[in-house]
């Protein structure tokens, strides 16, 4: 007994950091003042005192790690710690701490601490404090995600891209909903939780279908462009230069004949060998001519039996009709 006292004398002694002076139950009831006076930086003040890690934790945590006859000496001293000042917050009070400095943080603008603050709350509190730092950080990434959808919808700045605020954008609205579906685990009958759920599921898909109409834009406005410059394509050929334009071919510098001049050289033009030579011409010989006079005299009975035929033969068809 008497050794654990003088290392609790020790521990007075050589630890003589200010702190909060006062116990405990007296810092929480200063605290609780200050908050309902709105007095949000001397919250954050007596908070950061409070969370201070006390003497007798800090010298607890190295008694515990060393082990053997410290260890007890530790489980020794646990009793006596509230009575001599000397005290360990409890994890439940120590997430109720920071949740307090959070919403002092916040009240002054400071919204990356009070994040910071909401997710030691989150992580080791209670089920209460954890709710209440879950809901705090919906809040905050909900006002996140709304700064980035109006970003979205207004005139691009010169160095953004549209694609890269868009995706900002999606990503914020993917972290609320994260936030919630947490929310919703350790309380399914949260009304709010699911409706500011299916909310942001909605604002996705506004996101989803804004982002598709863009890229139809795009994509016809690139056809537009195409097509233009097609079209300046044949005037661009037609606004050459002139001296380029009358340089033609050899084939066509030919120069244009007379139609006079084709038709002396059709005339010219070396006959068919099937059309008759004029030095071919001869007159017939005796037995060609007495061969071509019996062929006329045949040809001419031949002719008249022919006609007696058609005579006869109209004369039978009247005498029978009659």
């Amino acid at each position: 007994m008497m050794l654990t006292w003088c290392m609790t004398v020790a521990l007075l002694v050589n630890d003589p950091a200010p702190r909060w002076d006062g116990t405990l139950q007296q810092g929480l009831d200063e605290l609780t003042r200050r908050i309902q006076a709105q007095d949000s930086a001397r919250v954050v003040e007596l908070a950061d005192a409070l969370l201070q890690p006390d003497r007798y934790s800090v010298a607890r945590s190295q008694w515990l790690a060393a082990g053997g006859w410290r260890a007890e000496t530790a489980g020794v001293v646990d009793p006596y710690a509230d009575r001599l000042g000397l005290r360990e917050l409890a994890p439940r009070l120590v997430s109720q701490l920071h949740l307090a400095r959070a919403d002092a943080l916040v009240t002054l603008g400071r919204a990356a601490e009070a994040r910071a603050a909401y997710e030691l709350a989150r992580a080791d509190g209670a089920a209460q404090e954890r709710l209440a730092a879950i809901d705090a950080l919906v809040d905050l990434d909900m006002v996140v995600a709304e700064e980035a959808r109006k970003r979205v919808d207004a005139p691009p700045e010169p160095d953004a891209k549209p694609a890269e605020l868009m995706a900002a954008a999606r990503k914020a609205y993917v972290d609320v909903r994260l936030r919630l579906i947490e929310r919703l685990r350790l309380d399914p009958s949260d009304a709010d939780a699911r409706a500011d759920a299916e909310w942001v599921q909605r604002r996705l898909e506004e996101l989803k279908r804004l982002e598709e109409e863009r890229k139809q834009q795009q994509n016809q406005q690139q056809k537009s462009d195409q097509q233009k410059q097609d079209e300046q394509k044949p005037n661009e050929q037609n606004q050459q230069d002139p001296n380029q334009q009358q340089e033609q071919k050899p084939d066509e510098q030919k120069p244009q004949q007379d139609p006079q001049q084709d038709a002396q050289q059709d005339q010219q033009q070396p006959q068919s060998k099937d059309a008759p030579k004029p030095e071919d011409a001869r007159p017939l010989t005796k037995e060609e001519a007495q061969q071509l006079l019996d062929r006329l005299q045949d040809l001419d009975k031949k002719g008249e039996q022919l006609r007696q035929s058609l005579i006869k033969a109209r004369r039978e068809k009247v005498d029978k009709d009659w």
